[in-house]
């Protein structure tokens, strides 16, 4: 047998065969981002959706506002999704896959039309 074949095939010096390479360590490393972080970003490029969620929170919370089953299918778990930020009370309730649903043909309007 030559000594070649002896080595490491993955490089390492004197490692646990299989343990990451240096650089394998970098994706180890690196930490998720800070939903706080992302929430703040969120706020402050969105201003009138952050006052229209805060409005329709304090309602519900007030009992100004009543959650209601989703407009299509009448599921009980609901998102109040806004038509028009600048009326935060006017809202349309959705489950969630009909709010993500209203959002994407939302974007696609507007694609089309801008």
């Amino acid at each position: 047998m030559r000594s070649s074949e002896n080595e490491n095939p993955a490089g390492a010096s004197g490692g646990v065969t299989g343990s990451p390479r240096p650089s394998d360590d970098a994706k180890f490393t690196r930490s998720a981002p800070d939903p706080q972080a992302r929430q703040k970003r969120w706020r402050e490029r969105n201003p009138a959706a952050y006052v229209a969620h805060l409005t329709v929170h304090n309602a519900l919370r007030l009992g100004v506002l009543e959650r209601r089953h989703c407009t299509v299918c009448g599921e009980t778990r609901t998102d109040a999704h806004h038509p028009d930020y600048s009326q935060p009370l006017h809202v349309v309730w959705l489950c969630r896959p009909h709010h993500l649903a209203a959002h994407r043909e939302a974007a696609r309007k507007g694609r089309e039309n801008g």
